[in-house]
């Protein structure tokens, strides 16, 4: 196999971690998984774009089931922000979500968020972001401000 088409983890460790994992889901989680199934095997989902469904989308995945926490009831400190400009978005560069610690006097980013549509090659160059494909956008946010980022979704 190409080291170009290695896959990111090595598949007997994976198969050994996933035999451990055991995920209780409640029934709200259980819910949210399945509205999401169910819109993503409806052929209409394939014609929306990204920003009706970015907002629900981070915030029930992000939020609701990984358990990062909006700043709504929790602005002393919270862990997802929603698309939105910073310190450290100069430049006209904005990731649709981020997960970090921030609050009143905390804005540290941890990892960038970058959203596509359900029918957007992930490996096709795009003209409204200066010709580069969904994957260079998102490493692009590694770069200069963002350079000390670690994690890029």
């Amino acid at each position: 196999m190409s080291d170009l088409f290695k896959p990111l983890f090595a598949a007997n460790l994976l198969r050994a971690r996933l035999a451990k994992l055991t995920m209780e889901l409640g029934a709200e989680e259980q819910k949210i998984l399945s509205d999401w199934a169910a819109t993503a095997a409806d052929p209409a989902f394939r014609t929306l774009n990204e920003k009706p469904l970015q907002g629900q989308f981070l915030t029930d995945v992000f939020g609701r089931l990984l358990g990062y926490l909006p700043a709504v009831g929790h602005l002393d400190r919270y862990h997802l922000k929603a698309e939105s400009a910073s310190t450290e978005t100069r430049g006209g560069k904005t990731p649709d979500g981020r997960l970090g610690v921030y609050g009143p006097t905390l804005d540290r980013t941890r990892v960038v968020i970058e959203l596509k549509a359900p029918a957007a090659s992930l490996d096709a160059k795009q003209s409204g972001h200066g010709y580069l494909t969904p994957v260079e956008q998102a490493f692009g946010y590694s770069i200069g401000a963002w350079s000390d980022i670690p994690g890029i979704v």
